[in-house]
């Protein structure tokens, strides 16, 4: 993954795509979000604050409302 080239966006309208991170995620490296975060721009974005690598597990009420709110 290390040596991987970037991907092409994927193919969805942006009110499709919902990033869904913590700014203090320990595995994803903080210019490898914020690349994301620029791409998706115009995407809905929840930073969940102590969700770490896994916001579903250390998180869930506040993955359950990132969802929810998504999907209303």
């Amino acid at each position: 993954m290390l040596t991987a080239g970037v991907l092409p966006p994927v193919p969805l309208p942006a009110e499709a795509v919902v990033l869904i991170d913590d700014s203090a995620d320990p595995v994803i490296a903080a210019p490898t979000r914020e690349q994301m975060r620029v791409r998706y721009a115009a995407s809905r974005h929840s930073d969940i604050a102590g969700g770490g690598h896994f916001p579903a597990n250390l998180q869930p009420e506040a993955y359950v409302a990132a969802i929810r709110e998504a999907l209303a």
